[in-house]
């Protein structure tokens, strides 16, 4: 916290950022004033999005990673809500792919060095890790690294395939989807009781 707090105070802008969650997702209901590094408010909706995407990322000729822009990378979009960005915030990262391509799912501020995204597996990209790398050294006087990266994004995938075919081999799959939808039934009774007693609470 106390990094975060000096950091506002280097930047000279807020460090408040506004967290809406009227349907007590995350907590009671109401909202919360979070570090506001990121000029952008987000409200918690119950439901959770998740979609593998192609991404875009976006750079400007003044950032310090100006060299990833335009570079597509694949990886999974997952969120429970919907985010909006002020005047001080430019997009970072957009979809490629329908549907809703061209949506902002990543927002910067002005200097650039400051990105949050709603893509997972971003540093999964070789091309990613090379070129943060490469723009870190670039700043500090170095030269770029050359060498060959190990692309985490095939590896990752090889590992999981491994631990499914364990998974398949070792356990009662049949059991573990039966509490899964068991568990998924609950939900949705008690998201339907709530939304009932919204609407009550609403009409008197």
């Amino acid at each position: 916290m106390t990094d975060s707090l000096s950091l506002g105070k280097r930047l000279r802008t807020p460090i408040f950022l506004l967290l809406d969650d009227p349907a007590g997702v995350e907590n009671s209901g109401g909202n919360e004033r979070g570090l506001g590094i990121l000029d952008m408010s987000t409200e918690f909706y119950r439901e959770k999005y998740t979609a593998q995407r192609t991404v875009r990322i976006h750079g400007y000729s003044s950032w310090p990673f100006a060299a990833l822009d335009g570079l597509e990378i694949h990886g999974y979009e997952i969120h429970m809500g919907r985010s909006t960005y002020g005047p001080s915030c430019v997009p970072f990262t957009t979809t490629a792919d329908p549907p809703g391509a061209g949506s902002v799912i990543g927002v910067a501020d002005l200097s650039g060095r400051i990105a949050g995204t709603y893509c997972h597996g971003l540093f999964d990209s070789k091309e990613v890790v090379k070129g943060v790398i490469n723009a870190l050294r670039k700043v500090k006087g170095l030269s770029p690294i050359r060498d060959e990266l190990i692309d985490r994004r095939h590896v990752l995938e090889n590992d999981l395939n491994r631990l499914a075919s364990v998974c398949r081999e070792r356990l009662d799959m049949q059991r573990i989807m039966d509490i899964i939808n068991n568990h998924q039934q609950e939900r949705d009774r008690h998201d339907r009781n709530y939304s009932q007693a919204r609407r009550r609470r609403c009409s008197v």
